[in-house]
């Protein structure tokens, strides 16, 4: 697993930089924070709660930006996006699509955590 490959290499090492020993604790909080948030994103989904899961989307987005795991945060924003463009209507949200962008999620955050372990 690279590091360039799931992560913008530029912009961690100056958030590395800045940041010092608090660095490490800001990588231990996002994967504690993304291994509860993860099941509760695939709940929101069995349950078609449509808004819970958008706002959780751009939580992890926002989060996974913050340690700039830029392909992970994208995703998250593709999921916030596609739940937003159905303007609320629960009926039009594409469940197989989410599930299946859910997983690319899913996927993308395992590689991340992965990289996290090995590298830091």
């Amino acid at each position: 697993m690279a590091l360039n490959e799931h992560f913008d290499t530029e912009s961690l090492s100056m958030l590395r930089e800045v940041m010092e020993e608090e660095f490490d604790d800001l990588l231990a909080l996002f994967v504690t924070d993304a291994e509860e948030r993860l099941p509760k994103m695939k709940s929101a989904v069995q349950q078609q709660q449509a808004d819970e899961l958008m706002g959780m989307a751009h939580s992890f987005k926002g989060a996974s930006g913050n340690v700039c795991a830029a392909p992970l945060s994208a995703l998250n924003r593709d999921l916030e996006d596609s739940i937003r463009s159905v303007e609320g209507d629960q009926n039009r949200v594409d469940w197989t699509a989410t599930v299946q962008l859910l997983d690319k999620i899913e996927q993308e955050y395992q590689a991340v955590r992965g990289v996290i372990e090995n590298e830091f």
